[in-house]
């Protein structure tokens, strides 16, 4: 997941298409760059770059449980989160930046990532950090309260 940068194709690719009817260079790749960085995640980016390894170690421990010993699912495992990994880094990045918030010892974002249990419902956080990160509106700063109530609420049973 190092190879994931902020500012790329990839990342690129999942911002929604802008209307060109009145500007022909609104989805060029300069303009693109700019919401991204409209987007404002580069220092939450860097953070959760610089610790990745946590992040990925968190993760599999989170799945480990289902794994076992079953070398195919291990290798399933790291296939998805390969093909997937700009969602994942996009939704860490998302939740490291609106969700890390401190309080009294814990963080909140680690219970809404990691601990998907603590709302008393089975949640898949792989799945749920490859759907946070896969569209652009649900990575936007002005639309927090929505991309709750869209994508994070459904695994908490709370809206």
């Amino acid at each position: 997941m190092l190879s994931v940068e902020l500012q790329s194709q990839a990342v690129r690719n999942i911002l929604e298409k802008r209307d060109t009817k009145n500007d022909s260079t609104a989805n060029s790749e300069a303009r693109q760059n700019g919401y991204i960085r409209d987007l404002f995640l580069e220092e939450s980016f860097k953070e959760v770059s610089d610790n990745i390894d946590k992040f990925v170690k968190k993760l599999v421990e989170n799945e480990e449980h289902q794994l076992n010993d079953d070398e195919p699912a291990k290798l399933s495992l790291i296939k998805k989160i390969e093909k997937n990994k700009t969602n994942i880094m996009l939704a860490l990045t998302y939740l490291n930046r609106y969700y890390g918030i401190k309080y009294n010892g814990a963080n909140i974002k680690d219970m809404m990532t990691f601990k998907p249990d603590f709302y008393g419902k089975n949640v898949d956080v792989l799945d749920r950090l490859i759907k946070i990160g896969s569209k652009e509106s649900y990575i936007k700063g002005d639309r927090t309260y929505d991309a709750y109530r869209e994508v994070i609420a459904s695994g908490t049973g709370k809206s």
